[in-house]
């Protein structure tokens, strides 16, 4: 499948493998991807007080030496696309995002994710979210800073846009209807933003989707 699009649009795609911040989910990553002509790994921990607390009974201090060496781990062997993720970022401590996401760069990381793991953020909320670590975290400028949304509350669409307008960082909602609301809107709205997504294909890629998953989207689904 890989080497068919390469041949037929002239793009290598990255593809990407996420993995906890323990060694043996990196090993396996790379052993996965070893042959990938753009390997990415995607590497992540909870940040938020609860998560850190009740779900990995571990320090603030122990999450970032965490971070820390599984990074340095994945450099090692021999990842250059590396992606630094932040497990409930939209409930985490804003200073303490900063912290982490700061050592992640420093470590090698090329992106940082703040993922709103429980979709419990709104609009608003998820903004300030954003701005402040990208106003406040070291490096942050040289590197790809990205936000990850949960539908729980419906809002993840919603989420992506807004903070695309507000922030200009990369976010993910429902990409068909993402694509829509950009192509139909970014160059009036969100200061001529635009997507390289030929909008012509969302019809058949969902199709094809449901065909390989069994899994179908409601007769009055947008988009």
């Amino acid at each position: 499948m890989n080497k068919q699009v390469d041949e037929e649009t002239g793009y290598i795609p990255v593809i990407c493998v996420i993995a906890r911040c323990k060694h043996k989910d990196i090993e396996a990553a790379w052993e996965a991807l070893k042959y990938a002509k753009r390997p990415r790994i995607f590497i992540f921990i909870c940040t938020s007080d609860i998560h850190m607390k009740y779900k990995l009974k571990r320090t603030k201090e122990e999450v970032i030496e965490m971070a820390r060496s599984s990074i340095r781990l994945a450099k090692r062997i021999s990842f250059s696309d590396i992606q630094f993720g932040c497990e409930d970022g939209g409930r985490s401590d804003k200073d303490f995002l900063c912290k982490i996401m700061g050592e992640a760069i420093k470590e090698g990381a090329t992106t940082v994710t703040l993922a709103d793991t429980v979709g419990n953020n709104i609009p608003q909320e998820l903004g300030e979210m954003v701005t402040y670590p990208k106003a406040n975290t070291p490096g942050i400028d040289d590197v790809v800073f990205s936000l990850h949304c949960h539908n729980d509350l419906g809002l993840a669409t919603a989420n992506t846009i807004s903070v695309r307008c507000m922030c200009g960082s990369k976010a993910s909602g429902s990409n068909d209807q993402v694509a829509m609301a950009v192509k139909c809107r970014g160059e009036h709205v969100m200061n001529g933003v635009y997507t390289r997504i030929d909008t012509r294909h969302i019809m058949a890629t969902s199709k094809m989707v449901q065909e390989y998953t069994s899994l179908y989207v409601q007769p009055h689904k947008p988009i």
